[in-house]
């Protein structure tokens, strides 16, 4: 929802399975796949799973992150500059 918020458009893919990433998420013209690891959790905090690895490798296209927390999905997308909104 925050990424939404600052108005990035985001695609919910977490059913595709096969180490697809969670979300695809378009801001300024431009288009990234993200990986939601909550640290949480035991399964967050082991990181990338085979699939997940495996994809990241095969992926050619264009960004790829993991982020695990609101703050660090909008840096990685450019709102968050050190903690300090840069929009």
């Amino acid at each position: 929802e925050a990424l939404k918020v600052v108005g990035a458009s985001v695609i919910d893919m977490s059913s595709v399975g096969n180490g697809f990433p969670d979300l695809i998420v378009g801001f300024r013209s431009q288009t990234m796949l993200m990986e939601i690891k909550n640290p949480k959790t035991g399964y967050g905090k082991r990181g990338l799973n085979k699939n997940q690895k495996k994809w990241k490798e095969y992926w050619l296209g264009g960004s790829y992150c993991v982020v695990d927390s609101v703050d660090s999905a909008l840096r990685a997308i450019g709102v968050l500059v050190d903690g300090n909104q840069s929009i």
